[in-house]
């Protein structure tokens, strides 16, 4: 897979909230450099571990600013948080088991997750609080 580079076009224009998404494409990238480089299940494991780590507290930072802005979505978009956080759980012993395909999958469809949520759902929601004037 090649790499998932962060670039501007996915920034938001909140400096804290566009670090932590960059960097939860640097982690992503990592594991996608970890497996392809056959460091082995452990590593897998580890990288996995840390992406899921850090997901958990990028989710409760963007919550709990969009919280203290008063936006009324907010349940909605934690929603979409906790979906993915309960797939991450769910699919975490299977990247653990070094099944390469099935490892792939799970790569492939946290890119586009990822993807698809910072650069569709986010905009979308901090596009509406800024409209509301809560940003």
């Amino acid at each position: 897979m090649p790499d998932l580079t962060w670039n501007d076009s996915f920034a938001l224009g909140l400096p804290e909230i566009d670090r932590q998404h960059q960097k939860l494409f640097e982690l992503l990238d990592d594991l996608d450099r970890g497996v392809q480089a056959g460091n082995g299940t452990a590593a897998a494991r580890h990288l996995f571990a840390e992406l899921s780590s850090y997901s958990r507290y990028h989710f409760s930072a963007e919550e709990n600013l969009m919280r203290t802005r008063g936006w009324s979505n907010l349940g909605d978009h934690a929603a979409l948080h906790r979906e993915f956080m309960q797939w991450l759980d769910t699919v975490a012993p299977t990247v653990g088991q070094g099944d390469v395909a099935a490892q792939a999958e799970v790569r492939r469809f946290l890119r586009s997750w990822l993807v698809r949520h910072v650069g569709v759902a986010d905009r979308l929601a901090w596009a509406a609080m800024k409209q509301q004037g809560l940003v």
